[in-house]
């Protein structure tokens, strides 16, 4: 159990830096895996607790109705005493593990936190990303559109169609249907169209 949590505290350390976008979510779900583990680990140990705390009180009660009537008030003294210390001895083993399971569940508390925290961080770094690689896309689109002359329209989702300008005024608008024309012979007409601004 103590090799289960220090793996996933060991997971959790790793993953406070700042992470790649791509390995972020293997990260965060390798965390996750290691800390359900864990929560399983610890819930099992628990239900054990419970149940020896059980076959305990359980023996304790079996034990007082065993005593026989025959047994002098002396010797059922002492039997009860024995009984008590052992009841205890029980009573102090429960609190002591009760305590470990309260620290227990504070560190799963912590370590939800710290999973929350991660994902919180993979969103902002995953719409980072997002935003980078637009304006990157957007930047490129640009230069295209400078060198070429090539400025597209956009609002005819269903043709390839803008207009090509460039020198002396040069402006030529087109409109493909690319259902009825092919790729080639689109990137053809428009490549002749940019030739013809350039000169």
């Amino acid at each position: 159990m103590a090799s289960t949590l220090r793996k996933a505290t060991d997971i959790c350390q790793e993953t406070r830096e700042v992470l790649d976008p791509e390995e972020d979510v293997a990260k965060v779900q390798a965390i996750k895996e290691a800390t359900h583990a864990t929560f399983e680990g610890w819930s099992k140990e628990e239900k054990s607790l419970q149940d020896q705390i059980r076959e305990l009180t359980r023996e304790y009660e079996e034990s007082k109705r065993a005593i026989p009537d025959a047994l002098t008030e002396e010797d059922q003294e002492r039997a009860l005493d024995v009984l008590d210390e052992q009841l205890q001895q029980a009573a102090t083993s429960c609190r002591t593990q009760e305590d470990a399971l309260t620290r227990k569940r504070a560190q799963i508390k912590a370590l939800k936190t710290e999973i929350e925290d991660l994902e919180r961080k993979k969103v902002d770094i995953q719409r980072q990303a997002k935003e980078n690689s637009a304006a990157a896309k957007r930047s490129t689109l640009q230069l295209y559109e400078t060198v070429t002359g090539l400025k597209w329209e956009y609002t005819e989702q269903q043709r390839v169609s803008g207009y090509v300008s460039g020198k002396a005024g040069y402006l030529n608008t087109f409109s493909f249907n690319p259902e009825r024309q092919t790729p080639f012979f689109i990137a053809e007409k428009l490549w002749q169209e940019i030739g013809i601004a350039c000169q």
